[in-house]
C-alpha cells in the first residue's frame, strides 16, 4: 500500500475482500462477502472497534429520545407477535372449554371478557405503534442520513485526486458510500429478494441501523415463538375433539346447508380480511408521494393529488438534493470542486435543501395513517368480537373451531422469524465490512485535511505553509525527471519533464493532441501526483497542504465542469467568497467575455449542463428527472478523461433576452437554459477570472477552443495581462493552445510530444531552431495564405 492506512481496522476490512480462490487477489469494491466462518471472524473482530464509534455516532448528533424509541419499539416488537398468539391462545382455550361444557355449566363471563379485551389491546396497540412507530422512524432515518451523508461527502470533498487514484484508498471510499447509500454494493444469491440472481442495492445508514436492531427483534421473536409453540402443542393436543351440534332447520340452512347463525359466524369470520383488503385498495386510492425522498429524480410519477406547482417545487428540490450529492461524490466536477474549494458551500447548500425536504415530507404527512390504523384496528376487534361471541354461547352452531389456526399461526410465526433471523444476521455482517470502510475513510481524510498529502505517504516529512514561502510576482515552479502514470496502465504518460516556470512569467504549452499537455499541466496543478521532483517556491509540491496551494491557483479547464446551478453560483463557485458579491461577479463576467449569457440568462436563471436545442437561441425546457440520469451513473471515462485517474465511482441555445445585469430568470421556474460551448466556455473563463485577483497561478487548457477570433483576441489580450498588470500586480500564467498565433507572445513555449519536452524556448528562437515548433508554426500560417 502506497498510503498509510494501515490500522486494526483496515487491515480487517482489507483481508475481508481477499478472493476465497486466490488470496493475492481483491474482490471489486461493493461485492458482498461470502458468508464463511473466516468473513465471520473477520466480523466478530470489527465489533469491539466499531461499535463504541456507531452508537455515538447517532447518539451526538441530537433526537436522542426518539433514537431511544425508535430501539425500544424494535425491541418491544419481539414480544408482541408472541403476546398476540397467547392473548388468542387463551381465548381459544375458553372457547374449547365453553364447547366442551353442558348447558347446565356457568362459564367464566369475567375472564372471557379480560381475555377479549387483552387481545383487542395487544392487536391494537401493535397496529398504533406500527403507526407511530412509523412517523417516529421518518425523523430517525433523516437524522441518521443527514449524520452519515454529511460525513461522507465531507470526507470525499476532502481528498484529492492523486490520493483517491491509489486503488486501496479508491475501494475503501467506494465502500465507505455503500455505507452511507450513495454508492450500490452487489448482493449475492439469497442475500435479497432475489434467489436467483445478484442485486444490486443502496441500503444506507439507517437500514444498517435496521438491520442491527431486527437482529434483535427477530431474536427476541424466536424464543418467544419457540416457548409458545411449545405450550400450545403440549395443551391443545388434550382439548382437540369434534364437536357436533344440531342444525337449526330454516330456509338458509336447505338453502346452504348450514343455520343463519353458522352464516353469520362466517361471515364475521371473513370480515377482518374484507376489511385488511379494503384498507388496502383505500391506501392505493389515495395519492401518496414516495417516503424518504420527496422527489427523486427519475421515480416520481404524475401525482393527481398534489398541484403542478406542489410537484414541480418538490422535484426541483430532489433535483437540487441529487445534483449536491453529485459533486459530493466527486464525479466529473472533482478538480474544480478541489481547486476552488468548494467543500462547506456544497456542504451548507446541500445541508439547506435536505432540511426543505424534511419539513415538505412531515407536512404531508397525517390524517391518512389514522384511516389506515382505523381499518387495522377495526380488523382486530371484528376478529376478537368472534371469538368472544362463540366463548359466549351467543350462538349454536357446527362449526368447529379446533386448534388447527393456533398452531399454524404459531409454527408459521416462529419459521419465519427464523428465515428473517437468518437474513438479517448475513446482512449485518456484511454491514460490518462497508461500515469499517466508512469510519476509515473519515479518519483518513481528516489526516489528510489537516496535514496534507505527505502525512497519508508511507514515508512523511514535515509540512511547510505556503504563505510564507509566496514570491513577487506569483508561483514558481520546477520540474525535474518528471513523471506521470495513470493508475492501473503500464506506459507512463509523461517522462523525463524538465521544465522552470518563473514568477510572474507566461508560459505557453503545444503541441499534437495526446501528447500529454492536459495532464502535465494538472500534474504541475498538483492535481496529479507523479514521479521524479515537482517544486513549488522551491519547496517539494507535497510537503503544502493541498487546501492551500489550491487558494492561490485557478484553472480555466479543457474539460470545465457545467454545473446545473444559476450562472451566478456556476460563476461563484471559482471563489466561493465572492459567491454573493454581484460587483465580483459581474467584473469576472466581463472578464471572461460572458455578458451575452449574462444578459439572455440573468444571473439568477438555472442552467442545463445536457441538451442541444434544435435552432439556435431558443428557448429550452427541460425535465430535470430525465437530465439527472447522466449525472449519476457510474464514469466510464477513459485515462485522461474529465474524470480524471480513473477512480471507481459509481449546446447549442439560449433564453429569451432580458434587462441587463438583472437576475431574470428563464420564462418559466420549470425551464432550465442549456448554453452552447462557446457560452458554456465563457462562463468557464468568468469563474477562473474571479479567483485571478487571489491567484500565484493561472491555467487555462484549450481556453479559446469555443470561442470566435474576435473573441479570442480579446482572451489573450487579458491573458497576457495577467504577467504585466498596470498595477504592478503579476502573475505566474501558463495555457495551452493548438493556434500558434495566440502563443508568439509568450516569455517562454514549450513544445510535448509523446510524453515528455521536445523543445522550449521563446518565439524567435523556437523558429530560429526550425524545429517541430517552426513546423506548426508555418503550417497555420499557409493555412491563411
Amino acid at each position: 500500500m502506497s498510503y498509510a492506512i494501515e490500522t486494526p481496522t483496515s487491515q480487517l476490512w482489507l483481508s475481508s475482500r481477499r478472493d476465497p480462490s486466490d488470496a493475492a487477489r481483491y474482490t471489486a469494491p461493493g461485492e458482498d462477502r461470502i458468508l464463511s466462518y473466516t468473513n465471520l471472524k473477520l466480523a466478530l473482530s470489527l465489533v469491539p472497534l466499531l461499535w463504541s464509534r456507531f452508537a455515538l455516532l447517532f447518539w451526538q448528533g441530537g433526537h436522542r429520545t426518539r433514537l431511544l424509541a425508535f430501539a425500544l419499539s424494535k425491541i418491544l416488537k419481539g414480544f408482541l407477535p408472541a403476546a398476540k398468539i397467547w392473548a388468542s391462545s387463551a381465548l381459544l382455550d375458553e372457547v374449547q372449554a365453553s364447547f366442551g361444557a353442558s348447558k347446565d355449566e356457568d362459564v367464566d363471563q369475567g375472564k372471557i371478557i379480560r381475555l377479549a379485551i387483552s387481545s383487542l389491546v395487544i392487536s391494537a396497540g401493535n397496529s398504533i405503534l406500527d403507526f407511530l412507530s412509523t412517523n417516529n422512524n421518518v425523523i430517525v432515518k433523516h437524522h441518521v442520513d443527514h449524520q452519515v451523508e454529511r460525513l461522507y461527502m465531507s470526507s470525499q470533498l476532502s481528498l484529492d485526486i492523486p490520493t483517491l487514484s491509489d486503488p486501496t484508498v479508491s475501494a475503501l471510499i467506494y465502500e465507505a458510500g455503500c455505507f452511507a447509500g450513495f454508492e450500490s454494493r452487489t448482493s449475492r444469491p439469497g442475500m435479497g429478494s432475489s434467489m436467483t440472481g445478484r442485486m444490486r442495492s443502496r441500503p444506507g445508514a439507517f437500514l444498517t441501523l435496521s438491520q442491527l436492531l431486527n437482529s434483535v427483534t427477530l431474536s427476541v421473536e424466536v424464543v418467544t415463538a419457540s416457548a409458545l409453540l411449545f405450550r400450545t402443542l403440549s395443551t391443545a393436543l388434550e382439548q382437540m375433539q369434534t364437536q357436533t351440534h344440531e342444525k337449526d332447520r330454516d330456509a338458509v340452512s336447505l338453502l346452504f346447508g348450514i343455520s343463519t347463525k353458522s352464516v353469520i359466524l362466517l361471515v364475521l369470520c371473513f370480515l377482518p380480511s374484507v376489511l385488511s383488503l379494503s384498507g388496502t385498495l383505500f391506501s392505493l386510492s389515495v395519492p401518496l408521494k414516495p417516503k424518504g425522498k420527496l422527489a427523486a429524480p427519475g421515480k416520481l410519477k404524475n401525482n393527481p393529488g398534489i398541484s403542478e406547482s406542489e410537484s414541480h417545487a418538490r422535484r426541483e428540490t430532489g433535483y437540487e438534493v441529487q445534483h449536491m450529492k453529485v459533486l459530493g461524490k466527486n464525479g466529473k466536477y472533482k478538480q474544480e470542486v478541489v481547486l476552488f474549494g468548494l467543500k462547506e458551500w456544497i456542504l451548507t447548500k446541500w445541508e439547506g435543501l435536505v432540511n426543505l425536504q424534511m419539513e415538505t415530507e412531515m407536512a404531508h404527512r397525517g390524517r391518512l395513517g389514522w384511516m389506515l390504523v382505523s381499518f387495522r384496528v377495526s380488523e382486530e376487534a371484528v376478529q376478537t368480537a368472534f371469538l368472544a361471541l362463540l366463548a359466549l354461547r351467543s350462538f349454536g352452531t357446527s362449526i368447529s373451531l379446533g386448534s388447527i389456526r393456533l398452531y399454524q399461526s404459531t409454527a408459521s410465526s416462529l419459521l419465519g422469524s427464523l428465515r428473517s433471523l437468518t437474513r438479517s444476521l448475513q446482512q449485518s455482517v456484511q454491514s460490518l465490512f462497508y461500515m469499517a470502510a466508512f469510519f476509515e475513510a473519515i479518519d483518513m481524510t481528516a489526516i489528510l485535511e489537516e496535514k496534507g498529502r505527505r502525512a497519508l505517504k508511507v514515508s512523511s516529512g514535515n509540512v511547510v505553509d505556503y504563505e510564507t514561502t509566496r514570491l513577487p510576482g506569483g508561483m514558481r515552479i520546477e520540474a525535474r525527471n518528471l513523471g506521470f502514470t495513470y493508475p492501473g496502465q503500464q506506459e507512463p504518460v509523461l517522462r523525463d519533464i524538465n521544465l522552470v516556470v518563473e514568477p510572474g512569467s507566461t508560459v505557453a504549452i503545444v503541441g499534437l493532441n495526446g501528447g500529454g499537455k492536459t495532464t502535465l499541466v494538472k500534474v504541475l496543478m498538483g492535481l496529479y501526483d507523479h514521479t521524479g521532483d515537482l517544486l513549488i517556491n522551491g519547496h517539494p509540491a507535497e510537503a503544502f497542504p493541498s487546501k492551500q496551494l489550491h487558494a492561490r491557483t485557478t484553472c480555466c479547464f479543457q474539460d470545465h465542469g457545467k454545473y446545473q446551478l444559476t450562472l451566478q453560483e456556476n460563476i461563484g463557485i471559482g471563489n466561493v467568497d465572492m459567491i454573493d458579491s454581484r460587483v465580483d461577479i459581474d467584473r469576472a463576467i466581463v472578464k471572461g467575455g460572458a455578458e451575452s449569457v449574462r444578459d439572455r440568462v440573468g444571473l439568477g436563471g438555472k442552467l442545463d449542463d445536457v441538451g442541444v436545442p434544435k435552432v439556435l437561441n431558443e428557448t429550452v425546457t427541460k425535465d430535470v428527472r430525465k437530465a439527472h440520469d447522466a449525472d449519476t451513473r457510474p464514469s466510464d471515462d477513459k485515462p485522461g478523461s474529465s474524470a480524471g485517474l480513473r477512480f471507481r465511482g459509481r449546446g447549442k441555445g439560449s433564453t429569451a433576452s432580458s434587462d441587463v445585469g438583472k437576475d431574470t430568470p428563464p420564462s418559466s421556474a420549470s425551464q432550465r437554459t442549456s448554453l452552447s460551448g462557446g457560452q458554456w466556455q465563457r462562463v468557464a473563463l468568468a469563474r477562473a477570472f474571479l479567483r485571478a485577483d487571489d491567484a500565484d497561478l493561472v491555467v487555462f487548457d484549450e481556453p479559446s477552443a469555443s470561442l470566435d477570433p474576435q473573441a479570442e483576441q480579446a482572451l489573450f489580450k487579458r491573458v497576457h495581462a495577467l504577467s504585466s498588470g498596470e498595477d504592478g500586480k503579476r502573475t505566474t500564467t501558463i495555457f495551452i493552445s493548438h493556434r500558434i498565433q495566440t502563443v508568439r507572445r509568450a516569455d517562454k513555449i514549450v513544445v510535448v510530444e509523446n510524453g515528455t519536452i521536445i523543445e522550449s524556448g521563446p518565439h524567435d528562437a523556437l523558429m530560429a531552431m526550425k524545429g517541430r515548433y517552426a513546423e506548426f508554426f508555418n503550417l497555420q500560417r499557409e493555412g491563411f495564405d
